[in-house]
């Protein structure tokens, strides 16, 4: 009887002491200013079974990760603007407070930037429209005529009459590193050679 009544009761301690889970916490602050880091990253590694988890600091700093077996751990802290920091610890039979965690501001320094303007391709005047083709594929294309045939609000009939946006248009200059101006006249255009 007393065999049995023992059974009972050190069965459920022996299930209890196998089971029982740990928590590592902490705070994570600025190292300069002691200012909580709102939102940081942290990632906790079991380096025995390499099985990951991932947190973030609440509002204040704060982290815990909860539910944590014995054995050997690595968390790694990264902050946009910080240093990243790295801590390995055992857990063996108690929880890990980590108190503050501090992170140093890293100054990243960048290379020199270059910024260029593009000429607009397509450049609406008074009375003219004037297309840039210089950087795009009509460039290559060889003459006067594809450049004109694929122009925006340029039409080519087959006799070579050239309108713009509907009206008769002449060509006001042609220059191989110029644009090419169209001017609306009210009178009808001059036939293209395909030679231009």
């Amino acid at each position: 009887m007393y065999l049995i009544i023992t059974v009972f009761f050190i069965f459920p301690l022996l299930t209890l002491s196998q089971d029982k889970s740990f928590n590592v916490s902490g705070i994570l602050l600025d190292s300069t200013s002691s200012q909580p880091l709102s939102y940081g990253n942290i990632q906790l590694e079991n380096l025995l079974t390499n099985k990951k988890q991932f947190k973030e600091s609440n509002s204040t700093g704060n982290f815990q990760f909860d539910g944590l077996s014995k054995g050997v751990y690595s968390l790694i802290i990264s902050y946009v603007g910080y240093s990243s920091k790295k801590i390995e610890f055992t857990i063996s039979d108690k929880n890990i407070l980590l108190n503050e965690v501090y992170l140093n501001q890293e100054a990243v320094f960048l290379n020199e930037a270059t910024v260029k303007a593009l000429k607009p391709k397509i450049l609406q005047e008074p009375g003219k429209v004037v297309v840039n083709v210089e950087g795009t594929v009509l460039a290559n294309s060889g003459t006067v005529i594809e450049v004109l045939k694929h122009s925006p609000f340029v039409k080519l009939d087959e006799k070579m009459n050239l309108t713009l946006q509907g009206k008769n248009a002449t060509i006001q200059r042609l220059c191989y590193h110029s644009p090419v101006r169209f001017e609306t006249m009210g009178y009808r255009t001059p036939r293209l050679s395909s030679r231009l």
